[in-house]
């Protein structure tokens, strides 16, 4: 929290100043990049995974579960010491039809066993978000979302896509909030518009979903509960 903070006084500072006295916009992107990846890599998201995972209403199969590098082995090591038959999927699987993969890629390989149920699980990274289909995936945990509005729906377009015996599927985003308690009054606004965007995104899902009054009122609550600090 304290490097969250020290960061966005630094953001704070330097969108104040004249952008002619120094390469202001490679600098701001550093900081915001930086200060995102406190967000991304926040240790509590493990212990909400764990406690995902020990559900036993939280149905394993045909799951993805989508993270960035830095949480990667981690999330491997709980899935598998939960006795999840998981994977892998990342930029690095081979691309080359092989026989030892039925002539296929190690991409496709992977995915026709996630399809039979071999593979319980995919612990995926960005390769997920374009141009791969998974239709037999049933859910979804993003350990960390993107700000992008673009990389978030392709993210969850691969757990809508239909299937066959394929009713629902569910989708659960791990949330980061900095606590307006503990945030500077000088840059409390700042973090008061971030909120708000979060927000917009987590509506703008919600109110397509078949449990929607739900998700509205966790929405409404956690929002006004933030804002109230």
């Amino acid at each position: 929290m304290n490097s969250y903070i020290e960061k966005t006084k630094r953001i704070a500072r330097f969108a104040k100043l004249n952008k002619t006295e120094f390469n202001k916009e490679e600098l701001m992107m550093r900081l915001l990049i930086a200060r995102a990846n406190i967000i991304k890599n926040a240790k509590q998201k493990f212990t909400i995974l764990e406690q995902l995972l020990d559900d036993e209403s939280m149905i394993k199969k045909w799951l993805i579960i989508y993270c960035v590098p830095q949480q990667i082995n981690k999330v491997m090591d709980i899935v598998n010491k939960r006795r999840i038959f998981a994977h892998k999927f990342t930029m690095h699987e081979n691309t080359i039809p092989q026989a030892k993969y039925n002539h296929n890629t190690e991409r496709e390989y992977l995915l026709s066993k996630f399809a039979d149920g071999t593979y319980e699980c995919l612990v995926a990274m960005k390769c997920l978000d374009q141009g791969v289909d998974v239709p037999p995936a049933r859910r979804a945990i993003l350990m960390a979302s993107s700000g992008n509005p673009l990389e978030y729906i392709q993210r969850i377009g691969r757990v809508l896509r239909r299937y066959e015996g394929k009713t629902e599927s569910s989708i659960i985003d791990i949330i980061v909030m900095p606590s307006l308690k503990d945030v500077p009054s000088e840059i409390r606004g700042i973090e008061k518009n971030i909120i708000k965007k979060e927000f917009f995104r987590y509506e703008e899902i919600a109110k397509n979903a078949m449990n929607n009054v739900e998700a509205f009122s966790l929405i409404s609550n956690a929002y006004r509960s933030i804002l109230e600090e």
